[in-house]
């Protein structure tokens, strides 16, 4: 078999003849390494994370532009979503709006208000901290009561006050790394 040698010009601008079959070959070994490392490299240290959808009603009707929260029943970070119009909602984990969460188990809130007291009420959350990132909806500020008359007047709830407090809701959900589009929650007055 006769050798193809083909002309290139090395680092000194000398012309050299080269094997055509050995150019290519190293080519290729080149863009396949890296391709290879392309891969490997920037890549995310974020835990996988499992699709998690369903349905809140309220009496069997959908809530729709409510809050849910999923918070770890041990630690780690809190994942919401917000109810479409038939009470539909997709967690999602990240800013990046990666939609999903953790395997694990999760202690879960739904709320809805409204009202000028609303505005109160989430000024009065603590923002979470570094050291406990789920703080914030763990404990939540529970309306004031100073004795006045109209201390909850501003406030609406449109779903029961009990459901708020994830800790307190008495709704709990395990997330299997299958997924689910069935994590429904029929709530009660």
């Amino acid at each position: 078999m006769p050798v193809i040698l083909a002309t290139e010009i090395d680092w000194k601008g000398i012309a050299v003849k080269t094997p055509a079959l050995c150019r290519r070959t190293l080519t290729g070994v080149l863009y396949a390494g890296l391709t290879v490392l392309s891969l490997g490299c920037g890549g995310s240290d974020r835990p996988n994370v499992a699709l998690v959808s369903g349905r809140v009603t309220l009496d069997s009707a959908p809530v729709a532009g409510a809050t849910v929260t999923f918070e770890p029943a041990e630690s780690g970070r809190p994942v919401s979503a917000i109810t479409d119009s038939a009470g539909v909602y997709h967690l999602n984990s990240y800013d990046d709006g990666t939609q999903g969460a953790i395997v694990g188990n999760y202690n879960v809130a739904i709320m809805k208000i409204a009202g000028d007291g609303a505005f109160k009420l989430a000024a009065g959350t603590p923002a979470p901290t570094k050291e406990d990132p789920s703080m914030a909806l763990s404990e939540i500020a529970e309306p004031a009561n100073d004795g006045s008359e109209d201390a909850q007047a501003d406030i609406e709830y449109l779903v029961p006050q009990k459901y708020m407090v994830a800790k307190k809701s008495g709704l709990t959900a395990a997330v299997t790394s299958a997924g689910t589009d069935s994590m429904n929650f029929e709530l009660t007055p």
